[in-house]
């Protein structure tokens, strides 16, 4: 004969290991993900703070808001 434990086990352990279906509980399945953004192969860094931004440099530095210039050539 089986032990109480056991037979305790087998009373409450949903069929299926799924509790949200043993307990009628509708679960809508998550959204895709939208893909990450492609990496950065070219940053500039901010001339005032040394924040790294990803060129082209648009608009006032995000951390130190000083205004955005191009990185120089060569």
């Amino acid at each position: 004969m089986a032990r109480d434990g056991e037979r305790f086990r087998r009373l409450r352990t949903p069929a299926t290991g799924d509790l949200f279906e043993h307990f009628g509980v509708a679960v809508t399945p998550p959204l895709p993900e939208e893909p990450p953004p492609a990496a950065v192969l070219a940053a500039a860094v901010c001339e005032h703070c040394g924040w790294y931004r990803p060129l082209p440099v648009r608009g006032p530095c995000p951390l130190c808001a000083a205004p955005g210039r191009e990185a120089r050539a060569g």
